[in-house]
């Protein structure tokens, strides 16, 4: 299994490998060895050695980050997310709750007729507000 260059080596070790190679003080296979990687790989990673050998880093580039869409992805969630309200505010519309009783009002309970009256000192109440000696 290929290792991490950027994670097992530091640019200056690599740096002197490659440096050895191409002065041939050292054979390729000994090289892919020592790194743990393919011949193709090694020379992707050669090639910008020397390409800017001063510069050159097996530092790890990302090139985008993982945790952000795009702004087109976003902006047509937005556009839908904005559908959905007008639908949901429309008056027109008609919405029921799940005992099939007219459009939602604010006062709506999401909660069944009877658990409301059970006595505060009850421990399901007390560990729904998050108190258990209330």
């Amino acid at each position: 299994m290929a290792r991490q260059l950027h994670k097992s080596f530091s640019d200056h070790k690599v740096r002197a490998l490659f440096k050895r190679y191409d002065d041939r003080e050292v054979e390729l296979r000994h090289i892919l060895g020592v790194l743990g990687i393919g011949r193709s790989r090694f020379f992707e990673i050669l090639r910008e050695y020397r390409d800017d050998p001063g510069g050159f880093t097996v530092a790890y580039r990302r090139t985008n980050c993982p945790h952000k869409i795009s702004s087109e992805v976003e902006q047509n969630i937005l556009k839908e997310l904005r559908m959905e309200k007008r639908l949901i505010e429309a008056p027109e519309v008609p919405l029921r709750t799940a005992s099939g009783e007219g459009r939602l009002r604010p006062s709506y309970s999401p909660l069944p007729r009877g658990y409301g009256d059970r006595s505060k000192n009850s421990r399901c109440q007390s560990s729904l507000r998050g108190h258990p000696d209330e």
